[in-house]
């Protein structure tokens, strides 16, 4: 993802102001969305960079509630991120990167400023994602968290991360935004992960759509863009 210029101007916003606009939201998802949107602003002005959702937040995103989790994880500046929270109200859990807010039901977990996937490459292809009233937050790419979620159900046996890998590429094979089979396929092959390359070719068939073939994205409730 692109470096931005650091900003010193402050947004930070009283917890009060943060719960009235998410009891504004009609879902659990896009709660989760809209706070992303506001912790991503004032994240980006003490750092001029966006923190970047991954896992089981994602999917929830990507599957507009289908799946549906009760954390979010940020790769992101544990510091910064925890000082954020902890004005807002957030407490510290005992693994220290993890912080709940039990009033509004919302837990976060800071993962540090790492790698997409370990991956540079994963980390520029991020997606951007705004909300109506133009806040912004970034988030793992479809294809990505596929290679995620096949790697979590053919390394460590999880099979519910193989089922919501299905779901996650029927949407991406559904929909009229493309999705780059050949860089899942890619990746998987240039790791020399035979088994999660099989599973993903399995799937992609059981789906009926030619392996050679773009498929196209589900559209989003939120716009998207490229950062």
């Amino acid at each position: 993802m692109a470096k931005k210029r650091k900003s010193k101007k402050m947004n930070l916003k009283t917890w009060d102001e943060i719960t009235e606009k998410l009891s504004e939201t009609e879902s659990k998802t896009d709660r989760f969305a809209l706070f992303l949107g506001l912790f991503s602003e004032e994240y980006f002005s003490r750092t001029g960079r966006f923190p970047i959702l991954v896992g089981g937040g994602a999917v929830e995103i990507f599957t507009q509630g289908g799946y549906s989790t009760g954390d979010l994880d940020l790769l992101c500046d544990l510091d910064i991120a925890g000082d954020i929270l902890r004005q807002w109200g957030f407490s510290s859990c005992d693994d220290f990167r993890g912080f709940i807010q039990p009033d509004d039901d919302l837990y976060v977990e800071i993962l540090g400023a790492h790698e997409v996937n370990d991956d540079p490459e994963a980390t520029e292809r991020v997606e951007e994602i705004v909300l109506d009233d133009n806040k912004k937050f970034f988030i793992i790419a479809l294809e990505d968290l596929i290679i995620d979620r096949i790697r979590a159900c053919v390394c460590w046996k999880h099979a519910e991360s193989g089922i919501w890998a299905r779901v996650m590429m029927k949407i991406g094979l559904e929909t009229d935004e493309p999705i780059d089979l050949d860089y899942i396929r890619k990746k998987l092959s240039d790791s020399g992960e035979e088994e999660a390359l099989k599973m993903f070719e399995e799937v992609l068939e059981s789906l009926n759509q030619p392996a050679d073939k773009t498929a196209m994205r589900k559209t989003s409730p939120f716009k998207e863009g490229k950062p």
